[in-house]
This record gives structure tokens, sequence and C-alpha cells, in this order.
């Protein structure tokens, strides 16, 4: 029968070492033995010091001073002495046991006498006469000592002088020499012939994995040595132990790295690491060492860490440990001994998974924990006799379930029911379950086929600047990828839409898109500790989209993030360009931004300068400060480029840019404007600045941007030039949402009542709800404001074939996904952002600062009716195209109020106009302004 080691190895050869071990000479216990004990003969004293010391460097602590002095340690007192060390360099420590050793001071001597108890009675007492402070002494013999006789001048010596003695004998040195592979120390010192001189001779994965130890030891260090040093420390050191247990290094060293690690998880790193530090520590203990004895101990430290855990990867690393820890303690006899602590084990283990699976606002975290507890049933009841077929049909009904779940992985479980196959026999519930995993696969992986060609379709559309056709194409695509093995293509596919609303003017749709993208792949780092390209470039889209709509401590949040993303990434070898490189571009447009902040708003700026230059945005620090009235560091930086302060200002105010800033910024502290431009029609947007109503609003423009995104020009145009949203509180409404529609002198306006809940608590029945009313504001506006092209075609085409209420609701709701990346309690106002440390700044201004206002020549000229005069700009009617931003519906009749006394029909004018290019307008008289099918040739898009 296969040990855990050799059928762990048999499965994944590729975790452990290829280095072969040539072995040129035979190394004898016995002649090492004979070797130390006749040193005195040979007059090698001074190397049995020198060797004695490197040994205790090795396995007691590194930071021992150098042997000097005569023979015997002459009048040094001690033979050697620890040094200090600071707490974070012994952090790094992974050889030794003793790490207190860092801030302690501890004597060494070294005798080869004959004599040994009356050496080590002097030597102890000269050690404590010095009055040194020392809190231990070893003596090193190399005389071979009777264990009770050692252990009683240990007594002895410590109840006389006062301080801890440790007397390590020639056995200890033998033991320590040959269990910790330290043959070749003994080599070096003891220049002992006929030792075994282990030649290791490197194969090519472990050539690969001692290159990459060497750099993440690097780095390991680096990240020690600064002020605060980065989480990404703790998965270094992690990653570094893993190498090292792959390499098959010797137990102590390994062990000693798994320490680290958990010490620097401990330290540095979130709930995450220190779970999978002990987890990983366990594994090894197990598979490598077989220590079922230390594995059962550091099972109750996995334990204790993913007890509570909201993450369910968390739970399953518990669950493999039981499950290894169940199936040996049954097949190797050791049920009398640990049934109990197993049984113990299960019921905690069970009781955690069925937490999770009660939260139901959480469909694939409670569907995977309800799927594991069906597993631990099964393993838990195989040994008992226990029936298995309502096991199978459970699992069977969770793999119908999982189908639309991005968090759910379908492949696990799939392995682990063809797994079981192999053992399985007549068993009817098995063969059921078996055939829907195979039905399920097939649709999922025909599903996922069919949408990686949607979006290689969207992607070559993108790349053709049909923007609108690209949207409708990848829109297809995200439901059908929304799988736990296809969340890669979904972030991808999430990004390429995202970038498609960005081009045609539809920021918040942009914005949501991003965000449920950054979301998915996030994921990745929560369970794995991986971070992606995907993640990034959601996060880095995340900082324009923020910049666009004028809100400075979202901005800032995202900034934060992405600095350390990309920080990250690139320290662990990614290609992507270091912050520093592209960084100007977001520091000129976010001081554009804050050059057009309103006087009022400037005193709760005070404290922002120093955070600013905290996040590497000089300029913007910069220029805020000017606003106060501290003209010096704008003054420097505008001789640079050879100009003075006040033209630096007013360029940066007036500056021209592709991305479009608002008039005014936001600082999240007052009331929340939020406006969007959809098909000609403005729609504005006001609530309090509470984050749940903010977020709902966010959710609203953006659902309605995507919703009718792909409309423009072929399709549909609005017919009001306005409208507006109002979002309030209601302490007694039932639902989460609910709308109210009316008019407001002549506009359409709409009010959504919310009741009062946490963003980051919201139940899925809440959040279905909300998506229903969400959906509805959306379908109501388009309702009150859109005409369609035909109706029943463009729309039906618009629901069903784009998937537009999925791409609109499903893939744009902020809940959820904002504290799945930003955490629960994001800085989204700008009193978030104040720092006690940082410096609150006085307004010395006189005077608000005002911009010159720049002229502007206007032409005018008299419209003619007829042909053009030449052809329209490239993509002004390109309905794939054209942006939103571009595209005004001026409203100068109530077509509402379309007959006139006598009952005859009014006629009904109305206008469109291009904002960018004032002189194209378009003017359309209507004899029926109600008509709901229109000729839209060329740019009639209005009444």
């Amino acid at each position: 029968m296969q040990s855990p080691r050799q059928r762990y190895k048999s499965i994944h050869p590729n975790y452990f070492s290829d280095t072969k071990i040539e072995e040129v000479t035979s190394l004898d216990r016995s002649l090492l033995e004979y070797h130390l004990a006749s040193l005195t003969s040979r007059s090698q004293e001074m190397d049995f010091e020198r060797f004695a010391r490197r040994l205790c460097e090795k396995e007691i602590c590194p930071n021992l001073l150098p042997t000097t002095g005569p023979t015997g340690g002459g009048d040094s007192k001690a033979d050697s002495e620890t040094y200090p060390v600071s707490d974070r360099l012994a952090l790094a420590w992974y050889t030794g046991i003793g790490n207190e050793a860092a801030g302690e001071r501890w004597a060494f001597a070294f005798s080869a006498k004959a004599k040994w108890k009356a050496k080590v009675e002097a030597d102890v007492e000269k050690i404590v006469a010095t009055g040194r402070g020392y809190g231990k002494a070893f003596f090193v013999s190399n005389q071979s000592i009777k264990a009770s006789t050692r252990s009683a001048v240990e007594d002895e010596l410590q109840d006389r002088f006062g301080i801890d003695v440790r007397i390590l004998d020639r056995n200890w040195i033998l033991t320590r020499v040959f269990e910790g592979r330290h043959e070749q120390i003994a080599i070096a010192e003891l220049r002992v012939s006929g030792l075994t001189d282990r030649s290791p001779r490197l194969g090519p994965t472990d050539s690969g994995r001692a290159e990459e130890f060497q750099r993440l030891e690097a780095r390991i260090a680096e990240a020690l040595a600064e002020q605060s040093p980065p989480i990404t420390v703790a998965d270094d050191a992690l990653a570094a132990a893993g190498l090292s247990r792959s390499l098959e290094r010797p137990r102590a060293e390994v062990e000693g790295m798994y320490a680290r690690a958990d010490r620097l998880a401990v330290k540095y790193g979130h709930l995450r690491q220190r779970v999978e530090s002990a987890y990983q520590w366990a594994w090894t203990l197990f598979w490598w060492f077989e220590d079922l004895d230390k594995l059962t101990i550091q099972y109750g430290l996995v334990e204790n860490r993913a007890k509570g855990s909201s993450n369910i990867y968390e739970l399953e690393r518990l669950s493999n440990l039981w499950t290894v820890a169940n199936t040996h303690i049954h097949s190797g006899g050791h049920i009398s001994k640990l049934g109990d602590w197993l049984e113990e084990r299960y019921q905690v283990l069970t009781a955690e998974l069925k937490r999770l699976k009660a939260e139901r606002d959480r469909p694939s975290t409670a569907l995977q924990a309800e799927q594991k507890l069906l597993l631990l049933e099964l393993l838990h009841g195989l040994p008992r006799g226990a029936q298995s077929a309502h096991v199978f049909d459970g699992l069977r009904e969770i793999v119908e379930r999982s189908e639309g779940l991005v968090g759910f992985p379908l492949d696990p479980i799939v392995r682990i029911i063809s797994e079981m196959g192999k053992v399985m026999e007549d068993e009817p519930a098995y063969d059921r379950l078996y055939e829907t995993i195979i039905e399920v696969s097939a649709r999922r992986d025909g599903e996922s086929r069919a949408a990686r060609m949607l979006l290689e379709r969207g992607e070559h559309l993108m790349g053709q600047g049909r923007y609108s056709k690209a949207i409708a194409m990848t829109g297809q695509a995200l439901s059908r990828l929304y799988k736990h093995e296809t969340r890669q293509d979904e972030v991808h596919a999430l990004f390429l839409c995202g970038s498609a609303y960005e081009r045609i003017g539809l920021p918040w749709a942009a914005r949501a898109t991003f965000l449920f993208g950054a979301s998915v792949a996030v994921n990745d780092y929560w369970t794995y500790g991986d971070l992606t390209r995907g993640f990034a470039a959601c996060v880095r889209r995340m900082k324009i989209q923020e910049l666009r709509l004028g809100r400075v401590p979202q901005f800032l949040a995202w900034h934060e993030l992405d600095l350390a993303v990309r920080a990250r990434l690139v320290a662990h070898g990614d290609t992507l360009p270091s912050p520093d490189e592209d960084e100007q571009g977001y520091d000129v447009l976010l001081s554009r931004l804050l050059m057009r902040t309103d006087p009022g708003e400037l005193d709760a700026l005070r404290g922002l300068p120093d955070v600013l230059s905290g996040l590497d945005l000089h300029l913007s620090s910069a220029a805020l400060l000017y606003l106060l009235g501290d003209v010096m560091p704008l003054l420097e930086m505008g001789k640079e480029i050879g100009k003075d302060v006040s033209e630096m200002a007013q360029a940066l105010w007036a500056m021209n840019a592709e991305v479009t800033l608002p008039t005014r910024p936001w600082y999240g502290e007052d009331i929340a404007e939020m406006s969007a431009n959809v098909l000609g029609c403005a729609v504005s947007l006001r609530c309090d600045s509470d984050p749940f109503l903010v977020q709902v609003g966010e959710w609203i423009l953006a659902a309605l941007e995507a919703l009718l995104a792909t409309s423009a020009i072929k399709r549909a145009y609005a017919h009001e030039p306005s409208l507006t949203v109002d979002l309030k509180f209601v302490s007694d409404l039932q639902d989460a949402l609910s709308l109210k529609e009316q008019d407001i002198l002549g506009r359409p306006n709409f009010v959504v009542e919310c009741r009062l809940l946490d963003p980051a608590g919201i139940s899925k029945d809440d959040q279905e709800k909300m998506s229903e009313v969400v959906w509805r504001v959306a379908m109501s506006i388009v309702a009150r404001t859109v005409m369609f092209n035909n109706l029943e075609s463009d729309l039906g085409a618009l629901i069903g074939e784009e998937k537009a209420m999925e791409r609109a609701v499903s893939f744009t709701s902020p809940f959820s996904a904002l504290g799945n990346v930003m955490g629960n309690d994001p800085k989204m106002r700008i009193s978030d952002w104040s720092r006690l440390e940082a410096t609150a700044y006085p307004n010395v201004r006189a005077e608000p600062w005002t911009p010159a206002m720049q002229s502007v020549e206007t032409e005018t000229k008299k419209l003619k009716w007829g042909e053009p005069d030449k052809e329209p700009p490239v993509g002004l009617a390109d309905p794939d195209r054209i942006s939103h931003e571009d595209i005004r519906t001026i409203y100068l009749y109530d077509c509402h109020c379309g007959t006139r006394q006598d009952g005859r029909e009014r006629p009904s004018c109305g206008c469109l106009a291009i904002p960018s290019r004032p002189r194209l307008a378009l003017y359309s008289v209507m004899k029926r302004p109600r008509v709901r099918s229109l000729p839209l040739g060329g740019l009639i898009l209005a009444k």
C-alpha cells in the first residue's frame, strides 16, 4: 500500500522535485561519530568551534557573531553570542528555531574537552559574571552525554545562576547533521574524509524553480526594508515556501519557510492570506512529511481562521483537509485514536457550510455550500454503510440549478463524480447524476463556443469603429459567458462593451459595465489571490468615467486602487507600463476639473493637497493650492514650460481635451445632480448624497443608456428635450423601490421612492425587486420620450435579439459589485479622504479666482431648405458611430396638445442640433406629431 506521499507524487509528479542526486562517496554515521570523539588527538578544537557555530546558525538562530580569540574561548567568556536584529529582518528568517533571538542576548560555548561537566560549569559561571544580561546559554560538546545526566546538570545550573542552560552533545550533532542535511558543513569545517559529497543535478523544472525562488527572496527582502511593507509580501513568502516544498528542501527549512509566510500573513496580510498560509502548511505536513499528529494541530489553526468567513473558498480549504484526514484515519487504522476528533471537526465544518448555505442573497456561494455539504455527507457516511442515493439526487439538482451562476465552478464537481465512477457499482442515482452532468456540460460548452464567436465578432466591429453594432453583438454574449469557467472571457466582453459605450457618449453605461467587469475579475483575487490584467484594465477605465462625470472622491478611490494593482502586476513580471509612466494625463484632467470648483466649496478641500501629492497627483495638488491662494507650486511648474502662474491656471481651466468634463466637480457632500443625454433627451436626476440613493441613481442612468445605446438615428429618436428623475427616501415603503410618473411644467418627471437600505447588505429578493423597478423606470422613460421607426420590429429586436434587458439591468447593477471591489465602506465623499497627518492649508485668497472668459466668434448664416452644400462630417450620420453627446432634441411645440379648437391637428416643429457643430441643424415640420412610424431619412431625429 502506498504512503500518502507516494500516492500524491504518483498523481501530481509535477509538484515534486526533478533533481537527481549523484552520490560520489558514502557517509557512515559511525565514522563521523569517531571523528568527533577524537578531535583533540588531532588538535581540531578550533575546527570544532567553527563547525559548532555554523551548525547552531542553521538549527538555532542565524545571528551569531564569528568565533575569535584563543582556543577554548580565552578571556571572551563566551565563544559566540547573538547580535541584535530588527523585528522586520527577523521576520525573514527561515532557518533556526529561535526567532526571539532577534531581540535577546544568547551566549554560546563550544568545547571538545573530555571533562565536559567542569567545563560547562566554568563557562556558565563566566558568562553570568560578565553581567551582559544573557537570556540563554548554549553549551555544545563533542562528548556523548547521558540524557538524564544532561537534564540534571541543566537544572542545577539554572538554579545556581538563574539562566536557561541548554547542553547539546554529540548525539544532537549527529542527528542534526544527517536530518538537516548539513553534511557539507562537516566536510568543510571538520575536514572529514570519506563523507558523502552529495552532488545534485538540477532538472529543468527545478532550475526554473530555483531562479524564481531567488527572485522571490530578493523581493521579500526589499519589501521588508520598506517603512510599510505591502500585503503582497505575504503572497511572495507563501510562494517561496511552495517552491521550497517542490524543490524538496529539508523539512526544517520547508517548515521554516511556511512559519515565516504565516508570520507575514498575520502581520501584514488579510484573512484570505492567513487561511491560505495555514492551509498550505497543513497540506505539506500530510502529503510531503506524512505527519498526521502535527496535521491535526495545524488543522485547528486553519479551522479557527476559516470559521465565520464569508468566502466559500476558505471553507473549501478546510473541507479538503477534513477529507484527506477522514480517508487516512479510516484506511490507516487510526479511528480508535482520532475518531472523536474527526467527528468534532465534521460537526464544526458542516455548521459553517450550513451558515453559508442560508445566505440566499449570494446564490453562487449558497449553492457551493450546499454541494459541499452533500459531498461531506457522502464521505462521512460511506465508512458507516450509509445510503447514498439521496446525495446523488441532491447533487443532480445542484448541477441543474448552477446554470447562469458565474461564481459556481462546474469543473470540480465533474472531476469528483468522474473519479467516483471508478468504484461506484450499480447505483441508479449516480447514473442519473452523470447523465445530467453530461447534458449540462454540453449545453454550457455550446453556449461558451457561441459566445466566444459573438465576442470575436464584437472585437472586429470595434476595430472598424462600428460601436453600436459592437454593443449589440457583445451584449448577446454576456449572459452566455456568465459562468465560472468562462469568467475571463466575460471580463473581456464587459470591457469591450464598456469601451463601446464610452465611444458613443454613454458614460454611465460605460462606468457600470467596467465596474461589473472589475467585480467579476476581482473574485479571482479574493478566491485564489490572483490579480489579472482584465481587472487592471477595468479599474483603469473607471478612472476616466469618474472624471467625465466630475466625481472627485470616486476618481481618487479608483486611482488609489489602480496604482496598487498596476504596481503589483509590474512587480510580478507583467508587461504593463509602470504607473509612473502614464499618470500625467489623469493628473492634468483632474487639475482641470479642480479649477472649476465653486469658491464656496474650497474650505472642505483644505486638507486635500497633501492627499493628492501622496497619490502622485502633483499638478492637481498645485492647482488646488492655487485656488486657496498658494501660488508657488503652480508657479514652479509653469516655469518649466515657460508660463507664468496666471497663464498656467488659465491654461488648465481652458485646455481642450478628448475627455469632456462637467462644468463643476462633485465632492459627494451635497445634493447629487446626475445627468445623461440619450437620443437627444437630457435626463437630469437628483437625490441626496446618501450612498444608497446615489447607487440607485447610477443604476437608473446606466440602464437607460445601455438600453438605448444601439438605437440612435436608424431606429429611434427622442421627442422630448428633457426630463427629470427624483430619488427620495420613504420610511414606510414596503418594497425597496417604487415608481411614480407625473408632469412638471409640461415636462416628464419620474419619482423613484426608496426604502432606506445598506448598499452592502441588500438581500437577493430586494435586488431582484429593485431590478424590476429599474427596468420599469427605463421602459417608462422610453415610452414617454422615444419614438421608434417601427415600434413592433425595432423594440422586438432590441429586447429579443440584442438581449437589451440583460445588458441594461443585469450587467449594470452597482450593488454587490462596488463592495466586492472596494469593500463595504468605499471612500465616496471628499470628507472620507481627510487624513489626520495631512496639512489643512488656509484659504488666503482675498478674492476668488475667476478664469478669463475667452471670446467665441459666432457666425450667423441663413439656413436654406434644399440639398446640402456638402456631405456631413464622417460619422455624423453613421448610426454605429454617432455619439449620443452630439444629439440634442430642441422642443418647440408640445405634441401632446396637438389639436386646434376646430378639431384639426396642429403641425409640430422640432430641431436636431449637433452641439459640436452649431451650424449644422435640421428642422422638420410634421402634420402628425404623434406618429409612431416615421421614415428616418438623413438626420431627421426630432419632431
